[in-house]
């Protein structure tokens, strides 16, 4: 199964040959007919709603940083290695955040090709960084050994609400900042290559 590009969507902007745009005006009296204004409760209806629609935004959008939470770190085979920041990004041309759960099927299934997009783009100067959450230490312990990376741990999920991942497996692109440029909920099951042009990598 391939992955779908920037310019894979499905939709139109024009529409088909023989409509128009815009419907026709019903009858000869309606065309060149002003629109009837909108009255001053009216617009003042439509700047609450447009305040309220850009508050809801504002509070409801992607974090456009990585949140700089210091969370456990597991080594490989699963012990403990004390604590890491989590927004630190250590790659000189940015870093991918893999965001997985023990639980979630599809996470394991895309562990073999999660770390082979991580050595591929390793050598491009981008870093990866496994994290595992949304459940018990134990669980995300044995999860780091079959990742075979050291990761990060978020077993109550505080760092994934605070990053707005709602669904997991999660992709975080970022800059050497920390900045997010883009995110990608779901596994992505094909070669390595595609995944990361997919990603931007």
């Amino acid at each position: 199964m391939g992955v779908l590009g920037e310019n894979d969507a499905v939709g139109t902007l024009t529409p088909p040959p023989g409509h128009t745009a815009y419907p026709a005006p019903q009858s000869r009296f309606d065309a060149g007919r002003p629109a009837p204004s909108m009255g001053p409760s009216g617009r003042t209806v439509l700047l609450v709603l447009a305040a309220l629609a850009a508050g809801a935004w504002l509070f409801l959008r992607a974090p456009s940083k990585l949140a700089a939470t210091m969370l456990p770190r597991l080594a490989a085979d699963g012990t403990p290695a004390g604590d890491a920041p989590a927004g630190r990004c250590a790659g000189a041309k940015g870093c991918l955040i893999v965001y997985v759960a023990p639980w979630c099927g599809p996470c394991k299934q895309s562990i073999p090709g999660d770390r082979a997009l991580a050595d591929l783009i390793k050598d491009r100067g981008i870093e990866t960084t496994f994290v595992v959450g949304m459940d018990a230490m134990p669980k995300c312990a044995e999860m780091a050994r079959s990742i075979g990376r050291e990761v990060l741990v978020d077993t109550s999920g505080a760092w994934a609400k605070k990053m707005r991942i709602n669904g997991v497996p999660h992709f975080l692109v970022t800059g050497p900042d920390g900045r997010v440029k883009k995110r990608q909920a779901g596994a992505l099951m094909a070669s390595p290559e595609e995944v990361a042009r997919h990603l931007g990598l």
